[in-house]
């Protein structure tokens, strides 16, 4: 009896090693990355709002993530001077997602066994969405937090059926709707998930019922005061024109990051429908192709990204394959040498990966702000735009000329960090309702390389010399 308890031990303690070595290399670069576009409005324009009443009102557009604002804003309230502010606030979505990963391993462990579910939170962890996601100053990973307990408690409604488990399932319903409103999507998979221990049959019957109604009416309930703002921002028709190259996209970025387990999950799901008579269970598959008729019915296509909070239910399918593979290799010893087999292959997958994220970009985006999944720019190392600000704060000193910022060069960031250290330049950019409309000799402009000068100088009639390049930034100087 010792010596298996002293085995099931030591397979615990090493599982969650392997899932935490998994962890910290998804994270520990991306950690330190500067802000991009999105993440300079949460907290520029949202975060920063002196009430929580103001986020939730100020829903003007989708990049108000506002229940992740809303947290954002209550850990910024415990800042301690001895982190960098970008860095702090990245803390918060890494805890989020320390959160996830380990609520995945406690309660999905003795379902799937723990062997199989180390090697899928490895294989996710030290993927590169979610060495993205998991550091990022959005709302996705805080998500899949929300979706995951939302999850476990439809699962103790479906078989227990206590007021506490529906209560439960409600309150992270509406907070995964609160955080982004596509997370509906994904919360239709749970339902999906636990519809063949119903059957048609039983559809109709309460608890089912309830079970399907509580993320719409969650939605509902969450948004209708807002029903203004959200029919505005549905105006802004936000998204991608080709349908194809999003599902491409979206089911690539999954079967790249686990794809060493996905062919012995295949295998694993064909033993078992090979010995199991019961083939109900076919239907929680359909999970796979929800984002299908959300990307065909709506015009433009949604961003790739909206579907990255499905990976938890995907991981779930991929965990319920890899079982039934593992569980085939009944002699210990050939268990063993499957299971070190398909780690060493995550692990050279893995980092593969990562060394190749840049082409991995291009074959699958062709452009890096594009990218969702792989290697967008804002991941880039020359991605720094607090060396921009230093540099044009050294070299104009106390003097006060304007600076011109093109969309493109991410207004939003610079100004964040400017206003962060106190860096103070007439900064002048075009706004939603206001347009620059001319510079003065003796101005700058900054743009990004990806864009050309000359479409600046037509737009004012101007002349402009180079003065330096900073990174991806270019600055020019306007001359007579």
């Amino acid at each position: 009896m010792s010596n298996s308890l002293n085995k099931h031990s030591r397979i615990h303690l090493i599982s969650i090693f392997v899932v935490l070595c998994g962890f910290i290399l998804g994270v520990r670069d991306a950690l330190f990355r500067e802000l991009w576009f999105d993440e300079a409005l949460t907290v520029g324009e949202f975060m920063y709002l002196p009430t929580i009443a103001a986020i939730y009102r100020n829903y003007v557009i989708p990049n108000n993530h506002i229940v992740y604002t809303i947290f954002l804003k209550f850990w910024n309230e415990f800042y301690s001077t001895n982190f960098s502010l970008d860095f702090y606030w990245r803390l918060f979505t890494v805890l989020t997602a320390a959160i996830t990963v380990g609520v995945m391993f406690q309660r999905w462990r003795k379902r799937y066994g723990i062997i199989t579910l180390s090697l899928v939170l490895f294989a996710f962890t030290y993927s590169l969405p979610f060495e993205i996601y998991a550091t990022a100053l959005r709302g996705y990973m805080l998500s899949m937090l929300w979706i995951v307990l939302s999850f476990e408690f439809a699962r103790f409604w479906v078989f227990k059926t206590k007021w506490h488990a529906g209560l439960g399932y409600f309150i992270f319903c509406l907070l995964a709707v609160g955080t982004i409103p596509s997370n509906l999507f994904a919360l239709a998979g749970v339902v999906i998930f636990f519809f063949p221990y119903f059957g048609f049959k039983q559809v109709f019957k309460w608890k089912f019922i309830y079970l399907a109604v509580v993320p719409l009416a969650a939605a509902a309930l969450f948004y209708l005061p807002l029903s203004r703002r959200v029919a505005g921002i549905l105006k802004l028709n936000e998204g991608w024109d080709s349908k194809i190259d999003v599902i491409r996209l979206v089911y690539s970025s999954f079967m790249i990051a686990f794809l060493p387990l996905i062919i012995a999950a295949l295998a694993g799901g064909m033993i078992y429908f090979h010995r199991a008579k019961n083939r109900k269970f076919l239907w929680i598959l359909s999970i796979l192709l929800i984002p299908v008729p959300v990307i065909f019915l709506r015009t433009p296509a949604p961003f790739p990204r909206v579907f990255i909070t499905l990976w938890p239910l995907w991981i779930l399918l991929l965990c319920a394959g890899l079982k039934h593979l593992i569980a085939s290799s009944r002699i210990w010893k050939k268990q063993l040498f499957l299971v070190i087999f398909l780690l060493g292959l995550s692990v050279a997958w893995g980092a593969a990966c990562h060394k190749y994220n840049g082409l991995l970009s291009r074959v699958f985006h062709g452009e890096q702000h594009l990218d969702d999944f792989f290697s967008p720019y804002y991941m880039s190392s020359k991605h720094k735009p607090w060396a921009l600000i230093q540099e044009i704060k050294k070299t104009l000193g106390d003097s006060e000329k304007a600076v011109y910022l093109s969309f493109n060069s991410e207004p939003c960031v610079i100004v964040l960090y400017s206003r962060m250290t106190g860096i103070l330049v007439n900064w002048i950019f075009d706004k939603p309702q206001v347009k620059v409309l001319g510079l003065s000799p003796g101005s700058w402009i900054v743009i990004k390389q990806s864009e050309k000068i000359d479409d600046i100088k037509k737009r004012f009639g101007i002349k402009t010399k180079p003065l330096f390049q900073n990174g991806v930034y270019l600055v020019f100087q306007v001359i007579t």
